[in-house]
């Protein structure tokens, strides 16, 4: 048996052709069918891969977004830090505040920029009245002289300590130790 084209049927005479045409081969437009489909089929596995690399792509980019907010706060953060402790350098708050009262003072020390910082500390340093502000670049680590209450024995600060003769000392410890 061997596989001849079959003639297409012949339109009667009012019909219309079959669009086709005449020379239909049932094999070949199964073959062609079949080539279609696989080429649909594949067409739809690359978008998938496509959809699946593009969704991995703006989780990346959501994460990578995600991560710079968060070390633009960061550094926003530090930023500020940077400019109260400056501030505080130069306009230290007083000692022995409590916990809230000095919260409530690195509280007020905000703002958008370092210029905004130092004028409230310089604001904070009026208030409380203190009138000395350390020069730009001096030792801010000095202590404030202590005042020492007349003790006997002692100076009071006010005058300067009688001389001491260490020889006659030095010949004094030795007897009482003998």
């Amino acid at each position: 048996m061997t596989t001849e084209p079959t003639p297409a049927p012949t339109p009667a005479d009012g019909d219309k052709p079959a669009p086709w045409g005449e020379d239909f081969d049932p094999a070949r437009a199964w073959t062609l069918v079949q080539n279609l489909r696989a080429e649909r089929d594949a067409a739809r596995d690359e978008a998938k891969q496509a959809t699946g690399a593009l969704t991995a792509a703006r989780d990346e980019a959501k994460h990578a977004t995600e991560a710079l907010a968060t070390a633009k706060a960061s550094q926003a953060d530090a930023e500020r830090a940077l400019w109260r402790e400056s501030a505080l350098r130069r306009h230290p708050l007083p000692e022995g505040l409590d916990a809230a009262a000095e919260a409530d003072a690195l509280a007020f020390l905000s703002g958008d920029s370092a210029e905004d910082v130092e004028r409230k500390a310089a604001t904070l340093a009026a208030l409380r009245g203190a009138s000395e502000v350390p020069a730009p670049g001096s030792d801010l680590r000095t202590r404030p002289e202590p005042r020492l209450a007349g003790v006997p024995g002692h100076s009071s600060g006010d005058a300067d300590p009688a001389p001491t003769d260490l020889g006659a000392l030095a010949a004094k410890i030795s007897a009482e130790r003998i």
